[in-house]
């Protein structure tokens, strides 16, 4: 309705400066281009017709949109529909977004405190070993008849033998080296 309130408003007022004009005075019309001479008795019929054409298209918009605004109206009412502006569904839409985008970054960042805290469980566990030292033959736990300890495989491992990095393993977490005592910050 904007676009044809302003071509409606253009043509009132071509239409009030062509009535002001003696009827036969020439003008000329601007069509794509091109200069057509004209009286201003042609001029001012044919910009009637087509102003009467433009408003009544602008009725029947006005009807069809007040048709749409009781339906829509009904709508509402029987499906108890709340009203909502464009800017509210999409500063929603903005907000899930955001809300989405945070979750997934903190989903990230659990995944890596999580692998953090499992490789430095594994780094404080006294019988880790990093998996670039392991022999490629070494099958778990045999190695080779070191004298730092292990066992074989056909011999368990006993409460109170050496772990791979010298410390005494009495099997319950605990255990020390020589005298002194080796404890985790998490228990083990």
């Amino acid at each position: 309705l904007e676009g044809i309130n302003d071509r409606l408003v253009n043509y009132l007022f071509l239409e009030k400066c062509l009535s002001r004009e003696p009827m036969d005075k020439t003008c000329f019309k601007h069509m794509s281009g091109i200069l057509i001479e004209k009286t201003v008795a042609e001029t001012l019929l044919k910009t009637r017709q087509d102003l009467r054409k433009i408003q009544d298209l602008k009725s029947k918009l006005q009807t069809t949109k007040h048709k749409k605004t009781e339906e829509a109206g009904r709508l509402k009412e029987r499906y108890k529909l709340k009203p909502a502006s464009m800017e509210t569904l999409l500063s929603q839409r903005a907000n899930e977004e955001v809300l989405e985008h945070k979750m997934a970054l903190n989903r990230q960042y659990q995944q890596k405190m999580y692998e953090q805290e499992k490789r430095l469980h594994q780094v404080q566990m006294s019988h880790y070993q990093p998996p670039s030292a392991k022999s490629k033959y070494d099958l778990g736990g045999n190695n080779g008849g070191s004298r730092r300890g292990g066992t074989s495989r056909s011999e368990p491992n006993r409460r109170g033998s050496r772990n791979n990095f010298g410390y005494h393993d009495d099997g319950f977490g605990g255990g020390g080296r020589g005298g002194d005592e080796f404890s985790s910050p998490y228990g083990f």
